[in-house]
This record gives C-alpha cells, sequence and structure tokens, in this order.
C-alpha cells in the first residue's frame, strides 16, 4: 500500500477524534506497529495529533479537534503583544510556532475585515 493512502487510511480511522490503541489502527488497517507509528509521526508535523504513552487503558493516538481562537475580545495592541512575546520565546516548538502563525492570520483578517 502506498505511503498517502496510509496515511489517508490513518486520518480517516482517527476523524471520530477518540483515543486509539496502535493496535486499534493496526489491526483495522492491516499494518504493522512500526509502520503506523512512522506515519503518524509524519502526520503529526501537519495535524494536531497527540500520542499518549501509558499502560493498557492510557496509552493510543488521539486526532485534536483544531477549535478557532476567539480573539474580539482583545484590542489590536493586545494581541500584537502577545504575538511579539510568543515569537520572542527561545526555541519554541513546532506547536508554538503554528499557534503565532494562526494568531498572526487571525489578527490580518480582523484588521482587513473591520
Amino acid at each position: 500500500m502506498r505511503t498517502r493512502f496510509i496515511q489517508n487510511d490513518i486520518l480517516e480511522f482517527l476523524q471520530d477524534y477518540k483515543l486509539h490503541t496502535t493496535q486499534e489502527i493496526c489491526n483495522e488497517l492491516n499494518i504493522s506497529r512500526s509502520t503506523c507509528m512512522r506515519h503518524v509521526n509524519d502526520l503529526s508535523m501537519y495535524y494536531n495529533i497527540q500520542t499518549f504513552v501509558g499502560g493498557r487503558n492510557s496509552g493510543g493516538i488521539k486526532l485534536i479537534e483544531k477549535k478557532p481562537i476567539r480573539i474580539d475580545y482583545l484590542s489590536n495592541n493586545e494581541l500584537q503583544l502577545i504575538i511579539e512575546k510568543l515569537g520572542s520565546l527561545q526555541d519554541p516548538t513546532v506547536n508554538l510556532k503554528r499557534f503565532i502563525q494562526s494568531l498572526s492570520r487571525q489578527v490580518n483578517e480582523e484588521c482587513e475585515n473591520g
């Protein structure tokens, strides 16, 4: 099976936003654990996927539902200050960088729309 099909199948399986074990995904898609984890790691670069390590009932993989950030109660000056301060952090994580970009886009859209 081609890589993009495996990744699409994994995303489709995770679309219910519930916690699934690696074994559940492997059984459903008929792939090995290493293949599953390799593709989940690749997908996590573009999608908000969390992996949980734990025992029988606490480990798994979950697609986190995208929720918009409400910024309507903050002034433009406050938003610019937040973006500036977050941008000045040393070694920001990939998720933090995405958040800053998303916030910047929302601020720009708000400015354009009035």
